[in-house]
C-alpha cells in the first residue's frame, strides 16, 4: 500500500489543498485515493471538506482531539489507516500542525509512510527553516513544496529559496504561486459575516467571491469601474440604484446593498434576470467594508472551484509524476 504523510512547517501552509488535489489527480488517473486527518476536533472542517470534495466517508476515521494523549490513540489511528489503505491505491495522511515533531515523526514511522513537506511562503523563509522538516523525518522526506509565493516574489522563490533548499540537502519538488481563487468566500459566508439577508430567489449563493468593489467612491463611469473585476461582490448604498445598475451590467457574483434600503423594483428585476443574488445589510457602507476587510484571511479549502484550481496549479508547478513514482504508483 502507498501511504504519504503530508506535513508542514506551520499551520495554514496548504496541506488540505495539496491532499485534496493530489487525491483528485490520482482518482482522475483511474485509481483510488483517500485522505485521512486523524488529529483534530470532532467537528474539524477539513474532514468535512474531504468528504464533500472527494466523496469519501467520514465514518470510521479516528478523531484525536488536539492536546489529547497521542500514544493512547495511536493503535486506533493505525487500524483506521490500514482500513483506508487496503481500500485505496494511495492513502494521504494530513498530519496536524498541533502534533509535536516527535509525535508526527512517530506517526510516519508507524505507518511506514513517506513524507512530503509543505512550506508556506513568506519573504523571511530560509533553507534552514525547511531543513528542519528533513531533520524531523529524515530519510522518509521526499521533498518540500513551497506554497503560496506572493506576487512579485517569483524571482526570490526561483533564484534564492529553491536553490538554497537544494544546497541544504532538501529536494524542492516545486513552488506554487498564490492564487486569488483560493482566497474566495461564498455569498452565504458574506451574508453571515454582515448579518445580512438574501433578497433574491434566483442566483447561486455558494458562488465564490474573489474581489470586493465599492461603488460611488471613484470618478470613472460605473460600468468601466465595475468591469475591472469578475467574480466580485459590489458593495453599494441601498439608495443608489444608478450605481447598482452599473454593477449589474458587469460580471458580478453578488450585489451587497447597505443601510438597510431595499432595491427598487427595476434593480430587483434586473438582478433576478441576470441571476445575481442581492444581499441586504443594515450596516452602512464603511462599516460593511470594515467587517469584510479580513474575511478572506480565514477562507477554507472547501469549494469544488478551489479544488479544480489547485489541481491545475499542482500539475503546472509540481512534478506530480515524480511524487507518485516515489511512493510506488505509476506516473
Amino acid at each position: 500500500m502507498a501511504v504519504l504523510a503530508v506535513v508542514s512547517d506551520r499551520p495554514r501552509a496548504g496541506k488540505t489543498a495539496f491532499c485534496a488535489a493530489l487525491a483528485r489527480h490520482v482518482q482522475g488517473m483511474g485509481m483510488k485515493a483517500a485522505v485521512l486527518k486523524p488529529v483534530g476536533p470532532n467537528d474539524d472542517p477539513d474532514a468535512a471538506a474531504y468528504a464533500n470534495l472527494l466523496g469519501q466517508s467520514v465514518n470510521g476515521a479516528p478523531r484525536l482531539p488536539e492536546g489529547a494523549a497521542f500514544e493512547q490513540a495511536l493503535p486506533e489511528i493505525l487500524a483506521a489507516a490500514k482500513r483506508y489503505a487496503d481500500q485505496n491505491d494511495l492513502l494521504l495522511i494530513e498530519v496536524s500542525s498541533s502534533l509535536s515533531n516527535q509525535d508526527a515523526a512517530h506517526l510516519a514511522a508507524a505507518l511506514d509512510a513517506n513524507a512530503l513537506g509543505i512550506a508556506g511562503y513568506r519573504h523571511s523563509l530560509q533553507a534552514p527553516d525547511v531543513a528542519a522538516l528533513d531533520d524531523t523525518y529524515g530519510g522518509r522526506l521526499l521533498g518540500v513544496l513551497v506554497n503560496g509565493w506572493t506576487r512579485y516574489a517569483g524571482h526570490d522563490t526561483t533564484h534564492r529559496l529553491l536553490p538554497s533548499m537544494e544546497q541544504a540537502g532538501v529536494r524542492a519538488i516545486g513552488a506554487i504561486p498564490e492564487d486569488r481563487a483560493l482566497l474566495g468566500v461564498t455569498v452565504d459566508e458574506i451574508a453571515e459575516r454582515l448579518d445580512g439577508r438574501i433578497l433574491t430567489e434566483i442566483g447561486e449563493t455558494d458562488t465564490l467571491v474573489e474581489h470586493f468593489l465599492v461603488g460611488g467612491l471613484g470618478l470613472d463611469k460605473g460600468v468601466e469601474y465595475f468591469g475591472i473585476r469578475e467574480r466580485k461582490a459590489a458593495i453599494v448604498r441601498g439608495d443608489r440604484p444608478d450605481i447598482q445598475m452599473a454593477a449589474l451590467q458587469t460580471p458580478t457574483s453578488c450585489l451587497i446593498l447597505t443601510k438597510g434600503v431595499s432595491p427598487i423594483e427595476y434593480v430587483f428585476y434586473e438582478a433576478e434576470n441576470q441571476e445575481i443574488p442581492i444581499l441586504l445589510t443594515d450596516l452602512d457602507t464603511i462599516p460593511a467594508m470594515e467587517s469584510l476587510a479580513n474575511i478572506q484571511d480565514r477562507a477554507r479549502f472547501d469549494h469544488p472551484d478551489k479544488l479544480a484550481r489547485f489541481r491545475q496549479l499542482l500539475t503546472d508547478h509540481v512534478d506530480v509524476g515524480a511524487v507518485l513514482q516515489a511512493v510506488g504508483l505509476p506516473a
